[in-house]
């Protein structure tokens, strides 16, 4: 586990505290509003505190979440990615600079794994990097946080709820009181 040892070093611990806030912070206003624009956040004018490579490893890791399959739409065609990295970018500083860092770990894992950044590996050897960063607890709220975005947003987009049967939203219409599995036709239309 020399990896593992590895992130530790570089992960600094306080900053682990400031991603568990960011999670703990995030959790009601997305599951209350998944698609509130945050690119009208005042921090959202400036320029990108994320690289081009920090961009990057961001949406690969948002289409490895959730990717497209057998013809089925994934987080890369929802722009998942985009949003994952629109939200991080109106953060503040000490949080973008501990994701930052957590970016730095998942690279160091790539190039001591398998000898290449992590953009440039294989989708296999991507994934093989993922289950480990998935385990790794100095990089626990990073990965929650990435995949939690990454999920919430997804599923909030058409391409994502109309994949899995769900009929859309739905509390302006007073909800769905008499669904059934046939959720769309068995619904009252108000």
């Amino acid at each position: 586990m020399a990896i593992i040892s590895d992130i530790d070093i570089h992960v600094n611990l306080k900053r682990r505290q400031a991603l568990k806030i960011l999670v703990a912070s995030m959790a009601t206003p997305l599951l209350t509003y998944p698609l509130l624009p945050v690119l009208s956040h005042p921090h959202a004018q400036q320029s990108s505190p994320l690289t081009d490579m920090d961009k990057s490893m961001l949406n690969l890791l948002s289409a490895h979440i959730i990717p497209s399959q057998n013809g089925n739409p994934g987080a890369l065609e929802a722009n998942s990615g985009n949003y994952v990295i629109a939200f991080i970018e109106t953060q503040d500083a000490t949080i973008i600079m501990a994701i930052q860092e957590a970016l730095g770990a998942v690279n160091l894992i790539s190039l001591s794994t398998f000898g290449k950044d992590f953009p440039t590996l294989s989708s296999e050897n991507r994934n093989n990097v993922m289950e480990t960063i998935a385990i790794a607890p100095a990089l626990s709220e990073f990965w929650r946080l990435v995949r939690s975005l990454t999920v919430l947003h997804f599923y909030a987009q058409p391409i994502g709820y109309k994949h899995i049967g769900l009929p859309g939203p739905n509390i302006d219409k007073g909800g769905y009181p008499q669904a059934t599995q046939e959720t769309e036709h068995g619904c009252i239309k108000i």
